[in-house]
């Protein structure tokens, strides 16, 4: 199966997937976006744990067998093939996100609207001084001539964490990936 390596945030999540499906005290092996969050890493908001468990879903990695007011999500088979043996050698990719120019407008235009709600938001200073300063390193980047897509979509995630008011930080998320 030819698949794209998963990001770190899509690898961290399998991880805890992949360890809850080894754990031989375990009767199920579904967890829920919360607890999944307690077990990443890096916690991410539920809409970024939702938005990561649709990709490795898209993928065939994941599976949500048991569907209800709490999602619980498990690891497949492929997802189990894919990671089993290759923990060490699964990087990150640098840039292996092919992005059109066209959406590469789009992102920018999104990302544009972005900075105009960190200027309005109301925030502490430093919230403030830290979204607009992640905004203008995210916009630089979306500009240049090869993007790096992975950094970019990492630096909105820390975005989105600062305040819920940047919902849009997720949705141009979406368009990366």
């Amino acid at each position: 199966m030819s698949i794209d390596p998963p990001n770190s945030e899509e690898l961290d999540v399998l991880a805890v997937l992949w360890s809850r499906a080894n754990d031989r005290k375990s009767t199920d092996a579904s967890l829920t976006i919360p607890r999944i969050n307690e077990l990443v890493q890096r916690p991410l908001p539920p809409a970024v744990a939702r938005i990561i468990l649709d990709e490795l879903i898209n993928r065939g990695l994941v599976i949500s067998p048991k569907r209800g007011v709490r999602d619980r999500f498990e690891i497949t088979v492929d997802g189990l093939n894919y990671f089993e043996g290759r923990t060490e050698e699964l990087v990150p990719p640098t840039n292996k996100l092919a992005i059109g120019e066209e959406k590469q407008a789009q992102i920018v235009k999104k990302l544009r609207e972005l900075s105009a709600i960190v200027d309005l938001a109301e925030l502490s200073n430093e919230e403030k001084s830290q979204a607009k300063a992640m905004m203008t390193a995210t916009l630089a980047m979306a500009e240049a001539p090869s993007p790096p897509w992975d950094t970019i979509k990492s630096t909105l995630t820390d975005i989105g964490n600062i305040s819920a008011a940047f919902f849009l930080a997720f949705e141009i998320i979406k368009l990366i990936a």
